[in-house]
């Protein structure tokens, strides 16, 4: 599967090339890299970015989901960064209330800390992405 990217990626972790590490959480992972890869942000903005980052990782767990990718982009203003998280949905999410919580907890703030997001199909995966 291709997903485009706009603007290209500048890091891609995939999880069947062993860029998200075996035995580490995923969103600690990504957090990780998206800290250094956007070091030179500002630190509200960069906490902001890696609220993001730890959240539609997060959310695609939470669901069942098998993350995919996660691709993050840089871009000149209005926003600095563009991550994108591609999972394969499970056949049957699990239906936990803490967890359906959780989940609109974390689109709250999605929608709070972000310039743009969106979620779209490709093929048998989807895309959740967001611009901080």
């Amino acid at each position: 599967m291709t997903v485009g990217h706009f603007p290209p990626a500048i890091v891609t972790l995939c999880a069947s090339s062993g860029g998200l590490l075996p035995g580490v959480p995923a969103g600690a992972e990504a957090r990780r890299v998206a800290a250094e890869v956007f070091a030179d942000m500002s630190p509200a903005r960069l906490t902001d970015l890696l609220i993001m980052v730890d959240e539609l990782v997060t959310d695609a767990e939470r669901h069942g989901s098998r993350l995919r990718e996660v691709h993050l982009c840089r871009f000149d203003m209005p926003a600095a960064a563009h991550i994108e998280v591609v999972c394969t949905p499970a056949a049957s999410p699990p239906r936990v209330e803490p967890a359906i919580a959780a989940a609109a907890l974390g689109r709250l703030m999605v929608e709070e800390l972000a310039v743009a997001w969106g979620v779209q199909r490709e093929g048998d995966d989807w895309m959740t992405w967001a611009e901080v």
